[in-house]
């Protein structure tokens, strides 16, 4: 899983929002609507889907005024909006183009769990086994807990020899199958973009 080296930004004249890819973001969005539906409204220019990414991911005021700006311009010009959301959610929800997700491996397997769940997992990861505050495990990455959670599982096997037992990765739980074809849309995404940036 690849780590957030920035913040996206979407400019659009004098009007900008940051969005930060953090596990709140992540989870209130799920809970607002749900992966397959955030994936789908980004890619049929959904208002109220795109909106709520952005007053999610960054600033409440920002967000709608950025979307009224862009409502002016007509949908049609939603192009770049829609590609740089894709790839925001893909860095919230911890899917890299290059690398399978947990939940695909799962999901073949046939054990069907819910997104939530998995993301409910690495907040117990920050809180739990980093000992991180609500606020920073809320603040940070998928990508980030789970690389700091492999950084401790590292030590204590140098400190104590094996610790197999210690690899428990809450990342191997699965969503239902519109999960995975959003991950493959994700993946997909991230695919053009890396292209695109080479």
């Amino acid at each position: 899983m690849r780590l957030a080296s920035d913040d996206f930004v979407v400019l659009r004249g004098n009007q900008a929002v940051r969005l930060r890819p953090s596990l709140r973001a992540a989870i209130l969005l799920l809970r607002k609507h749900s992966f397959g539906k955030l994936i789908e409204g980004v890619e049929t220019a959904n208002v109220t889907v795109m909106t709520d990414i952005l007053t999610t991911g960054g600033d409440i005021i920002e967000g709608e005024a950025l979307m009224s700006v862009k409502l002016t311009d007509g949908i049609a010009q939603f192009g770049d909006l829609q590609n740089l959301l894709l790839h925001y959610l893909a860095a919230t929800f911890g899917v890299d183009g290059e690398v399978d997700h947990p939940a695909e491996e799962k999901f073949r397997a046939g054990d069907v769990h819910g997104m939530e769940t998995a993301l409910n997992g690495l907040f117990e990861i920050g809180t739990g086994w980093l000992g991180w505050c609500a606020a920073d495990t809320w603040a940070a990455t998928p990508g980030e807990i789970i690389a700091a959670q492999r950084g401790m599982i590292a030590k204590l096997k140098a400190v104590h020899g094996t610790a197999d037992e210690l690899a428990y990765d809450p990342r191997e739980e699965v969503a239902p199958e519109t999960v995975l074809e959003g991950i493959d849309k994700l993946k997909a995404s991230a695919r053009r973009g890396a292209r695109q940036a080479a």
